[in-house]
């Protein structure tokens, strides 16, 4: 009876001594909301990006449930953006107009548990004319990041990875949005340019409320 009972002792043992091992082969994945594949917008605005702020909304402002350690997220947010639209050159240098972007976290709900893990986020972008203080954007912009369970089968993996997916696909549809606005011209021959890599006029701070 006692070597029966040592033994499945011993086998929960090993059980949870493998679990461990799979579980630390398998880290955690950074915040990584780099936007994959931005091309090249083939609409421009005529309007040198000055400024870039992110900021989380305030009580009654928010669309949905904000995750308390959202803040946390918003540097790594702000680059991202500043990035996608660095590659998409879809803002003018030379331009006489300058204008500010600020992008307000209204909603960022990461799954607490489930197979398919899915976040869910809104977020407002606003553009404004710096030389009289009014928009000349503002939208919400939607998006769901979905990770199944072949992703990983560690749970917390895919609740992370779904939240990268949410903003990448939030900052992908905004500059999809902002590309068909009416505000926006066709690029001509004259108005191309390579990417533009980011400096130090085109860094903003990032901004919690």
């Amino acid at each position: 009876m006692t070597n029966n009972k040592n033994l499945r002792y011993l086998k929960a043992l090993v059980i949870a001594g493998s679990l461990f091992s799979l579980t630390a082969c398998q880290e955690l994945p950074p915040f990584n909301f780099a936007v994959k594949d931005v091309p090249i917008s083939q609409q421009v605005v005529q309007a040198d990006l000055r400024s870039i702020m992110v900021n989380v909304a305030h009580p009654d402002e928010k669309t949905g449930h904000l995750d308390p350690s959202t803040d946390k997220a918003l540097p790594a947010i702000k680059e991202s953006l500043n990035d996608a639209l660095n590659r998409a050159t879809i803002f003018q240098d030379d331009a006489a107009k300058h204008v500010n972007l600020q992008a307000t976290v209204l909603k960022l709900d990461p799954p607490a548990i489930g197979i398919t893990m899915v976040t869910d986020m809104d977020c407002r972008y606003v553009i404004t004319d710096r030389s009289t203080g009014a928009p000349i954007f503002n939208e919400v912009i939607t998006s769901q990041g979905k990770v199944p369970m072949g992703f990983s089968w560690i749970g917390v993996i895919r609740a992370k990875e779904s939240i990268n997916r949410a903003v990448q696909n939030n900052i992908a549809g905004f500059l999809d949005k902002l590309e068909h606005d009416p505000m926006t011209i066709a690029r001509t021959p004259m108005s191309s340019a390579p990417v533009v890599s980011s400096s130090p006029d085109k860094t903003a701070t990032t901004e919690a409320n």
